[in-house]
């Protein structure tokens, strides 16, 4: 059985961010929770050609907690309306990125997100949905997304549930909408 991580994404103006919260209030079982993450996106060539990524995030509100991830993109399915990621994610020690950089691995970027997220419980289905401001760095650039939110939808289908899971998904991004439009974007 494989489990899919499925996701809709969207930005959200400052301008609509407490009704959009209020939104979420009256859904969630847990709210407002604050998160700061650091994800370093790591490369490295094939062989073959082309590259493999994988990400390193550090928790930064919760004690240092390090975690490496492989994020694959699931081909794209026509009839499901939501961004499909294989993902696998294992804590790690503090010291993972320098042992990926002498496994071959470079960095390619770094995302910092500052923000929120919330838990939502829907036929017994758990919802996390994310709402933090981003800033990209690439050597010296650095670049502030600061009057817009990245939002994101999502929960977990194995592949008997996709349909069912992703329907049920799209229903919670109407209720949200048309404070934030949630799309199958892939805005990572």
């Amino acid at each position: 059985m494989n489990i899919a991580e499925c996701a809709l994404q969207g930005v959200l103006a400052e301008s609509n961010r407490i009704k959009l919260f209020d939104k979420l209030h009256a859904v969630s079982y847990e709210s407002e929770v604050p998160i700061k993450l650091i994800e370093h996106v790591l490369k490295s060539p094939l062989p073959t050609g082309g590259s493999q990524e994988l990400r390193v995030t550090c928790d930064l509100v919760q004690a240092p907690k390090w975690h490496i991830m492989s994020v694959t993109p699931i081909s794209a399915r026509p009839n499901i309306p939501a961004i499909l990621r294989g993902l696998i994610k294992v804590g790690v020690g503090d010291n993972v990125r320098a042992f990926m950089e002498q496994m071959g691995f470079s960095q390619d970027f770094e995302l910092l997100r500052d923000g929120w997220l919330w838990r939502a419980m829907i036929n017994d289905r758990r919802y996390t949905v994310t709402v933090c401001k981003v800033k990209k760095t690439s050597g010296e650039e650095i670049i502030h997304f600061t009057n817009w939110y990245f939002v994101e939808l999502s929960t977990f289908a194995s592949d008997e549930e996709l349909a069912k899971v992703t329907e049920e998904l799209c229903n919670f991004a109407e209720h949200l909408a048309p404070t934030v439009d949630l799309q199958k974007v892939d805005l990572r």
